[in-house]
């Protein structure tokens, strides 16, 4: 996930460098679990609350950085009480076939992880 980890900052580099080859899917995952309050920025909707702005867009950043501006966008959230997003799937469609999907949830431990796919030509 997006840091400026020495480890983040290798696997860019990694990535970023073709050897691998081209990314074609990323698929990530992020999650927590805070107490839930509604007036806590976490979940309070005019305070910018939500899974996705808390703590989804570290998958985002990653797709962006990795495999730039989707060409299509799909997404499903299930909501807390205080209508702020807990659970956040995501697709990134490219044109040309790639995807990522990443899922943030802010209710339940899910894996903290980024798995990348590429191919490389031969």
């Amino acid at each position: 996930m997006a840091s400026v980890s020495t480890f983040y900052q290798k696997a860019e580099e990694i990535l970023k460098s073709g050897i691998l080859g081209k990314i074609i899917h990323l698929n990530g995952y992020f999650s927590f679990i805070p107490p839930y309050d509604p007036a806590d920025r976490k979940f309070n909707l005019t305070l910018g609350g939500g899974s996705l702005l808390d703590i989804g867009i570290y998958p985002v950043i990653d797709a962006l950085t990795f495999m730039g501006i989707p060409d299509d966008i799909k997404a499903s959230a299930s909501f807390a009480g205080s209508g702020s997003e807990e659970s956040l799937s995501t697709i990134f469609k490219y044109n040309d076939g790639r995807m990522a999907h990443y899922t943030v949830h802010s209710g339940r431990m899910l894996e903290q992880v980024a798995r990348f796919s590429a191919k490389k030509e031969i």
